[in-house]
């Protein structure tokens, strides 16, 4: 059976607006894993990455024509949701015989709609990598979507909602992305957060889930990643660096991760990893991270192990903001964490959100003020978007 993954485009001139020119489109590693998973299972895969080609409708089903796929699954996050929707409409009308499977967290979370206007045949929650497995070989047997955990789908008229599929414990166990299946050369860094002139990073998961409960986060919810901290092995994370950098020449990597570090012992020993086997002044990669629990001694064996740059969530310059936001840290973790990776070596940048519930435009200064205080590279306000 071959399966068609898309990664859909968006109205580049709604999201991006003037700002157009600045869109460096990063390839999506959660469809990399499960395009991975199938093709290590027997499955004939293709990706089509609509958003960095910036393909229309039309173009996206020239690919379905030219692949002739039996499943097409499609990553639908909201911003690009309206599209997606046209995109399975059109699929319908020309090609009835394709089965549709929509995941990532605006499909799971909207699947009675999505069920309901027939935009779908199967949802899946959660990780994707073994539930579009177990849809497939479902399909290729005529088997029972109800055995399927971690899948809605609609049964006479009625969305059905299976229980959810268990975490990934062992996430050593998945193959590396396959991202031979990727435009490599088409991606882009944008010049203001390049680590080496030129580089494009390599994506990489270290851990997977986030125990905090940041109120405005999608990722850590039961229906992401999930709230339980998984880790790699420190030995299988340095080999697929080195396996990247030698069927790739990539020797620059960006840690994907919710937040890395979390646990101590684990930074310790992938960094320890890194130097040990000689990649410490060879490879350099950078990671958002939370202000806390990072100490000195941590951040300097980071920084020793290649770690270049921190990407830290410090959200808000107002205290009872982040107390509001459940961050369980405070402004004087911030600076502390700020002075203690500059005193590292490393560049930090800021990441911050305007427009938080209750916010007034008094705190919002005190935030751009925090910013310009703590002396970061660059800070990156988001504006809060429920």
């Amino acid at each position: 059976m071959k399966v068609l993954l898309i990664i859909p485009p968006t109205d580049l001139k709604k999201s991006y607006g003037k700002l157009r020119k600045f869109l460096n489109p990063q390839p999506s590693i959660g469809i990399a894993y499960i395009a991975a998973v199938l093709r290590k299972n027997g499955y004939d895969v293709k990706i089509t990455d609509a958003y960095v080609d910036e393909n229309g409708i039309e173009e996206i089903m020239d690919a379905v024509k030219e692949y002739s796929p039996g499943v097409i699954g499609i990553s639908v996050l909201t911003a690009s949701a309206d599209v997606v929707y046209e995109i399975s409409k059109t699929i319908r009308a020309r090609f009835p015989y394709i089965k549709i499977v929509m995941g990532n967290i605006h499909a799971s979370l909207f699947s009675d709609e999505i069920l309901s206007k027939g935009y779908a045949d199967f949802i899946v929650h959660r990780e994707g990598e073994l539930t579009m497995l177990e849809i497939l070989r479902m399909l290729e047997t005529g088997g029972d979507a109800e055995d399927i955990k971690g899948v809605s789908f609609k049964k006479e008229g009625t969305a059905v909602h299976n229980p959810m599929r268990p975490f990934i414990a062992e996430l050593d166990d998945l193959p590396y992305p396959a991202w031979d299946l990727f435009p490599l050369d088409k991606y882009s860094t944008d010049p203001r957060s390049e680590l080496k002139r030129g580089a494009v990073p390599m994506e990489l998961l270290v851990t997977r889930g986030c125990p905090f409960q940041c109120t405005f986060c999608s990722s850590r919810e039961d229906r992401s990643l999930g709230s339980r901290y998984r880790m790699r092995d420190p030995k299988t994370v340095v080999n697929e660096m080195v396996y990247m950098y030698e069927r790739y020449g990539k020797d620059t990597f960006a840690f994907m991760d919710l937040a890395f570090p979390l646990v101590k012992e684990h930074a310790y020993g992938l960094c320890d990893e890194i130097i040990n086997r000689g990649y410490g002044e060879r490879f350099i990669w950078h990671t958002e991270c939370r202000v806390t629990p990072l100490d000195q001694e941590l951040l300097f064996h980071m920084r020793k192990a290649g770690c270049v740059r921190l990407y830290l969530g410090i959200e808000s310059g107002n205290d009872e903001t982040l107390k509001a936001l459940k961050k369980n840290c405070t402004t004087e973790d911030a600076r502390n964490a700020v002075k203690m990776a500059h005193g590292a070596g490393m560049e930090v940048d800021g990441m911050f959100m305007i427009g938080l519930p209750g916010e007034t435009e008094e705190m919002i200064e005190k935030t751009v003020d925090f910013a310009i205080e703590l002396d970061v590279r660059y800070a990156i306000f988001n504006l809060f978007v429920p």
